[in-house]
């Protein structure tokens, strides 16, 4: 036997296992109950116990699960179309209320704040305790350019398209809610309608056959957008 077949064969056994392993499938969502499923207490710690917004600027689509991460203020947030986010809530890092790039401000957008710091607020990996001030010269008067209009959606967004279950739609900046979504089959049918006053949305599609159908998003003023859909 040659060195050729002893390789092709070894490449036959492997596959062969591979697809003979049965791989556990993921389990349901897990449901949220009172105060985090009891992660957070009943009672108030003072003498008065206050709701505020943790993370206004953020929007997280079907979001499936929180966890602490280990020895840190971090927590990690899972959601159903595999995204994890790692987001810190210690009070030494940044406003979790600030844009990424807040176009026209170099001094309120967090990737400038970031970068030109030296502190614990500072853009991980830290290699060495030094700014670049040609670079963070040059990031100030590129975001001090942008119009306030910058970055903003012109038209929605939904992905993935195709999809074989779960659909993300982001409704475009410009539009007022509440919003109603409806999919329709390739007949006219109607088979999802919703409303909605978030521009992040979910649907879970997966008990819904194969094929084209049609999603129409219309906003509080009656304007509409029609998308092709491919369900697989």
């Amino acid at each position: 036997m040659s060195f050729r077949n002893i390789v092709f064969t070894g490449v036959v056994i492997s596959a062969g296992l591979l697809f003979s392993l049965n791989f556990p499938t993921p389990p349901p969502p897990e449901p949220v109950g009172p105060y985090l499923n009891g992660v957070f207490p009943e009672t108030a710690p003072g003498s008065s116990w206050d709701l505020v917004d943790a993370l206004p600027g953020m929007a997280f689509i079907a979001p499936l699960k929180i966890l602490t991460f280990p020895n840190s203020d971090d927590i990690l947030l899972l959601d159903k179309i595999g995204e994890i986010w790692r987001i810190s809530l210690a009070n030494q890092t940044s406003e979790k209320v600030r844009q990424i790039v807040e176009p026209g401000s170099h001094a309120t957008s967090e990737l400038w704040i970031r970068d030109a710091s030296l502190n614990s607020n500072r853009m991980p990996p830290i290699g060495r305790n030094l700014v670049d001030e040609v670079y963070i010269q040059a990031l100030a008067e590129w975001i001090d350019q942008l119009s306030p209009d910058a970055g903003k959606l012109q038209t929605s967004l939904i992905y993935p398209n195709p999809t074989d279950q779960f659909l993300s739609i982001r409704i475009r900046d410009d539009w007022p809610g509440p919003f109603s979504i409806q999919l329709f089959a390739t007949n006219g049918t109607l088979v999802l309608s919703q409303v909605s006053e978030d521009k992040a949305i979910g649907l879970d599609l997966g008990g819904y056959p194969s094929g084209m159908f049609f999603l129409e998003i219309v906003n509080s003023t009656g304007e509409r957008e029609l998308y092709k859909l491919l369900v697989k």
